[in-house]
């Protein structure tokens, strides 16, 4: 075996003494690009060995077209300067992030719209469902509370006042239309609390339905008070065009208010029975049976001032009984009341809509 090995070694030494290697170059070869025609596969359908081709059609480069160079006067250049204030930018952005998410929201709403519908006619007609004369006591209700007001207040009581029913009736009609959409959308959600656990829909919906339903009610009311003025020769002016403004702003004010404290009622009970006591009280505390003139004090203008009812109250017997125009003063203090009412009670209703399951 030593033999064999040591000859092995010496023809290894003998051929190559001591072979170092070399590190290998490796040459790395660029290919030219291949065009992209080459290796995109022509579009078709293969049936067999045949391929049919499609030919589509290549749309056309847009050129983008390059901005139109602003003016060099100075209310362009103004108003590129504007657009360049980050502060004011800002502004307009959230301007209009706000009107983006108040038409989302009414489009919301408007989907909607037939249970609204169905639910106002199932209350209206619900009032006097099983009764003889049925709708006739929407007209004789409000009938009888003429009478009753000519009787007590004109032939017994206020014979020294001309025409004080008339007086008496618009003003209380506006008021017992606030008085009722607020106690009574107060306890919108607690009074179909069934109907809010276990469906899923616009909470807003009853609340909404309550309103319009006291809002014909209210139109009927005054429809028969114009068409009573009117044979009686009282007869209302031109002025009376301004009813069905003030009447929206009512509306919007009520609306407001019956979000706040429907959503308030389901967490604190007590609320519903509180609020009906203060809305008795209101009726002698803004003048609605008696002249404002006849208790004018210091005391009762302020407490007039800080009253939303009182401008809506007076507006209407500026314009059903003294047939002149509202004071615009009015208007307008009951128009921003309305809104930012409106406003704070839906904010309201919509952060404490999570918990009415829980509490209901």
């Amino acid at each position: 075996m030593g033999s064999k090995s040591s000859k092995k070694g010496k023809r290894l030494k003998s051929s190559k003494k001591y072979y170092e290697a070399e590190p290998v170059k490796k040459e790395i070869k660029v290919e030219p690009a291949k065009k992209i025609e080459d290796e995109v596969e022509p579009v078709g359908k293969a049936e067999g060995d045949e391929f049919i081709e499609r030919d589509e059609e290549v749309e056309p480069a847009v050129e983008h077209e390059e901005p139109m160079p602003v003016a060099e006067s100075g209310r362009k250049g103004f108003i590129g300067r504007v657009r360049g204030f980050k502060p004011l930018q800002r502004m307009m952005d959230s301007r209009n992030s706000y009107i983006n998410r108040l038409g989302n929201y009414l489009a919301y709403l408007w989907q909607y719209r037939t249970v609204v519908k169905t639910s106002v006619d199932k209350e209206f007609k619900g009032r006097f469902k099983y009764t003889a004369l049925g709708y006739g006591w929407h007209v004789l209700n409000p009938l009888s509370q003429i009478i009753i007001y000519y009787v007590i207040f004109t032939v017994i009581f206020g014979r020294d006042i001309p025409n004080y029913w008339l007086y008496i009736s618009s003003g209380m009609f506006g008021f017992v239309f606030c008085q009722t959409c607020i106690t009574g959308g107060s306890g919108a959600i607690v009074g179909n609390a069934k109907m809010v656990t276990k469906l899923a829909f616009a909470r807003e919906t009853l609340v909404i339905t309550k309103v319009i339903t006291n809002l014909i009610t209210l139109s009927i009311s005054y429809v028969l008070l114009i068409i009573i003025m009117a044979f009686s020769g009282i007869g209302p002016t031109i002025n009376i065009l301004y009813l069905p403004i003030i009447i929206v702003l009512m509306a919007v004010f009520s609306t407001g208010l019956a979000f706040m404290f429907s959503a308030l009622v389901v967490y604190f009970r007590d609320l519903q029975n509180a609020i009906g006591i203060v809305m008795g009280c209101m009726m002698f505390a803004i003048p609605v049976i008696y002249l404002a003139s006849t208790r004018s004090s210091p005391l009762m203008e302020f407490l007039w001032s800080i009253n939303p009812l009182y401008y809506y109250v007076e507006c209407i017997h500026n314009v059903m009984y003294w047939g002149t125009a509202p004071d615009e003063m009015f208007i307008l203090i009951g128009s921003v009341a309305a809104m930012i009412t409106f406003v704070v009670g839906l904010y309201v209703f919509k952060r404490l809509e999570k918990g009415f399951a829980e509490r209901l």
